[in-house]
């Protein structure tokens, strides 16, 4: 998203990048000389071309344009602003979501002794971690479902840009996921990766088969957490009541899913769409015939209609630019930005509380390419295998703002940011099964 100064006038005027000059130009050139070719077709045959009657009916069939470009353009506004409630749905869901884990989960709290409470404090650092990286988890999933739902899921098949940052989103994913886990949601993208090491490929081929997808498995993941820190840990898990608020939040993610979704992937009805082009371009090549008078001069036949193509093209062209802004084009939401701002957000919450569930998360630099992300988390745990997928990724330390002198556990019991001695390593809270898959959750 272009971010301006919309209070300076002038600024705004001459913003070239994002406006849509760079869209209609030509289409606007062509009417220009269009005009010009038909004044100059009247001043040699004016008795063919000079002399209709029909300026008052060309005037009512404007006014008709105009009117049908107006309902687009608010139609797509609403579209954008409906857009941005979704995903300010979804900044809000995740973030007290991931708060309620942090405060409602009792942990060691009511524990009677030492051992007990060492044991309950173990299983409730091992939920809060894995509603962390669940939430982190659907929100990266979140954003790569959006750079694939058309191209991909509907027209089936992404190009070669799209692709290398599909592959950074699923190594991400795989940063905050266990094997099992990563598993089942990499086999619910449905992308041929075959054709990667293809230098020669430009597009890859995707499944348009109806299928679950990413962010659904992840909300089950979510739902199963929530339920069996209600049901099967009531000594340590949450606090009476606090699990309706969660299956809310978990409630406001899914629909905030399936909106995005639906607004990508339901596109403007196609005969809405091409009356309107059809009426436009009609409009603007007759537009010379009708209204210019060849005793105005060349330059007020080819002016006049270059404003009005302008105009009318400019709003066809805002219409098609902001009814689906979950792109990566440059008016569309920095959805990156605001995933950047939970993961730091989520992290600072952690520290605030001094929750163990901290130590098992690290910073990871992202590769240069990575479009609108510097830095990511990752689990201890799973560096390895995030940097295997990623090898342009590094290790990078983190400077808390609430803060500042804080050094991770990692970090204390050896260097993460050296690119030597990458030993496989685990963290004690991570590791047992996956209770998802049996129906209850076995926290032994």
């Amino acid at each position: 998203m272009i971010v301006y100064d919309s209070r300076s006038w002038c600024g705004s005027l001459f913003h070239v990048r994002g406006t849509v000059i760079p869209h209609i130009w030509i289409p606007t050139t062509f009417i220009a000389f269009w005009c010009a070719g038909v004044y100059h077709a009247q001043l040699r045959w004016p008795e063919h071309l000079v002399g209709f009657e029909i300026e008052g009916s060309f005037v009512l069939f404007g006014h008709f344009v105009s009117f049908l470009l107006i309902f687009r353009s608010n139609n797509a506004y609403q579209r954008y602003w409906h857009s941005n409630d979704c995903l300010k749905a979804i900044q809000v869901s995740c973030r007290e979501l991931h708060q309620q884990y942090m405060i409602y989960i009792k942990g060691a709290l009511k524990g009677k002794d030492d051992e007990q409470k060492a044991k309950w404090k173990v299983k409730g650092t091992r939920c809060k971690t894995d509603a962390t990286r669940y939430v982190l988890a659907f929100c990266i999933a979140f954003k790569m479902h959006s750079r694939m739902a058309f191209d991909g899921y509907m027209s089936g098949s992404i190009d070669n840009d799209t692709m290398e940052q599909v592959l950074m989103d699923r190594a991400r994913l795989r940063g905050v996921l266990v094997e099992e886990e990563f598993e089942v949601i990499d086999s619910m993208l449905r992308v041929d990766l075959e054709g990667i090491t293809k230098c020669a490929d430009t597009t890859f081929a995707v499944s348009t088969e109806v299928n679950g997808r990413a962010c659904h498995a992840i909300l089950y993941f979510l739902l199963c957490l929530g339920r069996d820190a209600a049901m099967f840990a009531q000594q340590w898990g949450w606090l009476e009541r606090c699990l309706n608020t969660a299956d809310a939040h978990v409630s406001n993610m899914m629909r905030a899913f399936e909106e995005m979704d639906q607004n990508i992937c339901t596109p403007l009805p196609l005969p809405y769409g091409h009356l309107c082009k059809i009426l436009l371009l009609t409009f603007m090549l007759a537009f010379p015939f009708c209204i210019n008078k060849p005793m105005n001069g060349l330059v007020i036949s080819v002016i006049v209609p270059m404003v009005i193509s302008l105009a009318m093209f400019g709003m066809e062209s805002i219409s098609m630019e902001i009814e689906d802004p979950f792109g990566d084009d440059a008016n569309d939401f920095n959805v990156m930005r605001i995933i950047s701002a939970l993961e730091s957000n989520m992290y600072e919450t952690m520290l605030c509380r001094c929750d163990p569930a901290a130590d098992n998360f690290m910073w990871v630099k992202a590769p240069e390419d990575y479009a609108d992300c510097t830095q990511f988390l990752c689990l201890v745990s799973a560096q390895d295998a995030l940097l295997e997928m990623l090898p342009a990724c590094k290790l990078t330390p983190y400077k808390p703002l609430a803060f500042p002198d804080y050094q991770p556990k990692a970090a204390r019991r050896r260097d993460p940011f050296s690119q030597h001695d990458r030993g496989p390593q685990t963290h004690e809270h991570l590791s047992g099964p996956r209770l998802w898959r049996q129906g209850s959750w076995s926290w032994d």
